[in-house]
């Protein structure tokens, strides 16, 4: 029993790949919106709670009542502001939310009161359940136990002291806290980890953690929703072939992460990069086409800089006139990979649009941007 329930603490989660999936699925300026206004709402929480009876808090209470209410309310008009936060960042976000949270609760008064507003652990729960590891979501549920237990300790201790009958509805109250924060989301979690998992293998390349055909094509489609012009970048490493014969399989699998590290930074969102097989890259983004194809030959110089000398980077770009559809997208992406091929011809090391038709196609050469 020991040994699965260690596998899963163990388990990784990649915070980065996670919100850029999110982000390609455009649920993520909404999602921080949301969450901002829950700070918000928090903090409203905490005023009330800390001024109205039987819950209002006194001398250092107070203090820190308010002032945890005062934080909350900047972190909420943070996270509305945005950008979204790094890993560290959501890190520090989920402790100061776990912190701030027991640290009010132990500060207010009548704790039978209190003891169903332990249930607001759950709020943070959803948001690490989401995005962090297993060993982050264990983390927080231990501190909500310990303040669960704090709390119906001091609200059992209470009734012996005035000798009142409050022990059987803190028990209820406890019932209810197990099901509603415990039992339910754990179980929760566990299924959504496993259905993340599978969904990561059946959607990421191994190697390089980008999307494979399958998850660039079903998240093309997301971007499509936007019903915005789309352009498709289509990338091959030069002569890798030989790379892998003179240096072996090892050298050339670090080529190509390290490469699917550059495209990934060359294109931020609105972009979906992903690896389509072997040495070839594939790219489906909203950026402007000037942009595109800025991006495309910088990332020709940029491969130059940290690769191989004798490989180089052969790159099909093609564009969509209109608001495109889900079938504007394979044939952007068939027209790219020929506008590539059209690259390799002239010698690699090069950026080629295809503007569908091929008198009108143009050429970028190494570290040159298009004017």
């Amino acid at each position: 029993m020991a040994n699965p329930v260690l596998r899963w603490l163990s388990s990784p989660v990649d915070y980065r790949w996670t919100v850029k999936y999110f982000e390609t699925h455009t649920a993520l300026a909404s999602t921080r919106v949301l969450i901002g206004l829950s700070c918000l709402l928090f903090a409203a929480l905490y005023v009330v709670a800390g001024v109205s009876p039987p819950t209002a808090a006194s001398g250092v209470g107070s203090v820190i009542v308010f002032a945890n209410a005062v934080g909350t309310a900047a972190v909420g008009a943070a996270w509305i502001r945005g950008p979204w936060p790094s890993r560290r960042m959501s890190l520090a976000f989920v402790a100061y939310a776990d912190i701030g949270l027991s640290a009010v609760i132990l500060s207010l008064s009548d704790p039978l009161a209190l003891l169903p507003c332990t249930i607001l652990f759950g709020v943070a729960s959803s948001y690490v359940a989401t995005f962090h590891t297993p060993r982050v979501f264990a983390a927080h549920h231990t501190v909500s136990v310990a303040v669960c237990i704090a709390v119906f300790a001091s609200a059992v201790r209470s009734d012996a002291e005035s000798g009142t009958e409050v022990t059987r509805l803190a028990v209820t109250y406890a019932m209810l806290i197990v099901m509603v924060l415990f039992l339910a989301p754990i179980s929760i979690y566990r299924l959504q980890f496993i259905q993340k998992s599978d969904v990561a293998a059946a959607y990421l390349d191994p190697l390089t953690g980008l999307r494979n055909r399958r998850g660039l094509t079903a998240s093309a489609d997301d971007l499509v929703g936007l019903r915005v012009d789309l352009a498709a970048v289509v990338v091959d490493i030069d002569r890798f072939k030989s790379i892998n014969d003179r240096f072996g399989h090892h050298h050339g699998d670090a080529v190509i992460r390290r490469t699917a590290a550059i495209i990934d930074e060359a294109f931020p969102s609105p972009s979906i990069t992903a690896r389509t097989g072997g040495e070839e890259f594939a790219v489906i983004t909203a950026l402007p086409l000037d942009e595109v194809m800025s991006r495309a030959a910088s990332l020709c110089a940029t491969y130059l800089e940290q690769s191989d000398p004798d490989s180089s980077l052969s790159i099909g770009v093609a564009s969509s006139p209109v608001r495109a559809t889900p079938r504007d997208a394979e044939v952007l992406l068939i027209h790219a990979d020929r506008a590539m091929y059209s690259a390799k011809a002239r010698g690699g090391d090069t950026v080629v649009l295809d503007r569908r038709d091929p008198e009108q196609s143009t050429t970028v050469g190494p570290g040159r941007v298009p004017s």
